[in-house]
């Protein structure tokens, strides 16, 4: 992971921040976090999920999905619709890179 060889799920993202004490024990927070970040933006662009899909090259049920929080979300995934977007990834997950 510190060699960013591995294309690592925000499911993770959060549990080695629990490790490191830097998030709650609450989970599935930054994911949910995620998933409201991700529709609310799409919406004030104006674009539906076909579009978003269209324009970050994933398909538009996973959009749907990311929306819902019933996906597991890799951080490329994260970039690729932030890009689309027009956001920063950490808009959408809703904390700062280091």
């Amino acid at each position: 992971m510190e060699r960013a060889v591995q294309n690592m799920s925000l499911e993770n993202v959060e549990s080695l921040m629990q490790v490191l004490g830097l998030q709650s024990d609450d989970s599935q927070v930054a994911l949910s976090r995620f998933a409201q970040n991700l529709r609310k933006k799409r919406l004030e662009r104006g674009l539906s999920q076909e579009k978003l899909g269209e324009l970050s090259g994933v398909h538009r049920t996973y959009v749907s999905q990311a929306e819902r929080a019933v996906v597991s979300i890799s951080i490329d995934s994260i970039e690729r619709l932030a890009l689309a977007l027009e956001a920063r990834p950490e808009d959408l997950v809703g904390f700062e890179t280091i």
